[in-house]
């Protein structure tokens, strides 16, 4: 997939939920520290502190009073929401556009296990990551 391509999936699998876009990249711990950073600021601007009972009713009526809280959260508090998942959006898109940086000489490696990788191949032959800074 062409790196383009991949940038705006990123971007927009990270503007649905943050952390998703980053998930598609592969960046395992990135993506999760978007999700959390969404959750808590989501849970903040709610105004919820709580910790819902350990059932399924418990969890069904948190998750009720959540989405119902999210839906008449007043500007500011949307905005905040917002910055995060904006910057969320933004950096999804960095990190999907980022190339091979290695000086000339070096052995090219794959961006995903970082062992070196024949220069000839589109793809890692260890990890079968799909190499794009290779030149077509």
């Amino acid at each position: 997939m062409p790196t383009n391509r991949r940038r705006w999936v990123a971007a927009l699998l990270s503007f649905l939920q943050p952390g998703v876009g980053h998930l598609y990249l592969r960046e395992w711990s990135r993506g999760l520290s978007w999700f959390l950073l969404w959750v808590a600021t989501a849970l903040f601007a709610a105004g919820i502190s709580t910790v819902p009972p350990a059932t399924v009713a418990g969890l069904t009526a948190f998750i009720d009073r959540f989405l119902a809280a999210l839906t008449d959260l007043p500007l500011a508090r949307s905005l905040a929401l917002a910055a995060v998942t904006g910057f969320a959006v933004v950096d999804a898109y960095v990190v999907a556009g980022r190339t091979d940086r290695r000086r000339p000489g070096e052995e090219p490696t794959c961006p995903a296990c970082g062992k070196e990788v024949d220069p000839e191949l589109d793809f890692c032959h260890w990890c079968t990551t799909e190499l794009e800074w290779v030149e077509r």
